[in-house]
């Protein structure tokens, strides 16, 4: 197999991970709308930690990663609750601009393509 051969493999296979990815958060966004409705603030925030746990779950789940095979890095937005960090990532991810971003955040994934080029003197 060919070096580009094995790249497109891995370049398919990070995009179906990021379709089935992008397939159950719809899902999850809509949990946070009916936590929303519950009156009992009490109830609300346990059933929200609840959500965000098996959102964890979810995004760490060797079921939805790709094996160690391919390389990756984290990137790590920093800045105020208000500041537009998920709007950003949602920009880069879908080239739509969302103003009105989800309280709780998001978890997201994107396969990334650049060219590294090392200079020696």
């Amino acid at each position: 197999m060919s070096s580009q051969s094995s790249l497109n493999d891995i370049s398919n296979a990070i995009r179906q991970e990021i379709i089935r990815f992008e397939s159950v958060h719809p899902n999850i966004y809509a949990i946070y709308d009916l936590i929303d409705a519950v009156e009992d603030k009490n109830l609300a925030e346990s059933l929200r930690q609840l959500v965000v746990s098996i959102e964890d779950a979810f995004v760490n789940s060797q079921e939805w990663t790709l094996s160690n095979g391919v390389p990756g890095i984290k990137l790590g937005l920093l800045g105020s609750v208000q500041s537009g960090k998920s709007a950003l990532v949602h920009r880069y991810l879908t080239g739509a601009y969302v103003h009105d971003e989800s309280p709780e955040g998001g978890r997201f994934k994107k396969e990334l393509s650049w060219t590294i080029k090392v200079t020696c003197f």
